[in-house]
């Protein structure tokens, strides 16, 4: 009986490092993602770059990447800018 649970114990080790494997790989796209839609510093000379919605909720403490992905298409959908995303989401 010990020498099967075990076996169990060993079975279950290997799927959680798969399962944690898989959190980090997807928390990594998250970030690139993300990242992908952040202005650049190229724009063209003399013009303005305004804060976009994903720097500004970036820059929110407590707010983390899942909730960065979930709130940005949410508001992107309904034509929110980020402080608007924010209101709804606070309730």
């Amino acid at each position: 009986m010990v020498e099967a649970a075990s076996d169990h114990v060993r079975m279950l080790i290997v799927r959680i490092r798969l399962v944690n494997q898989q959190l980090k790989a997807a928390h990594r796209k998250l970030d690139e993602l993300c990242a992908q839609l952040i202005p650049s510093e190229e724009d063209e000379p003399g013009q303005q770059c305004e804060p976009r919605d994903v720097v500004i909720l970036r820059s929110m403490p407590g707010l983390g990447r899942i909730i960065l992905a979930v709130l940005l298409p949410t508001g992107q959908a309904h034509g929110l800018k980020a402080h608007e995303v924010t209101v709804a989401a606070a309730g």
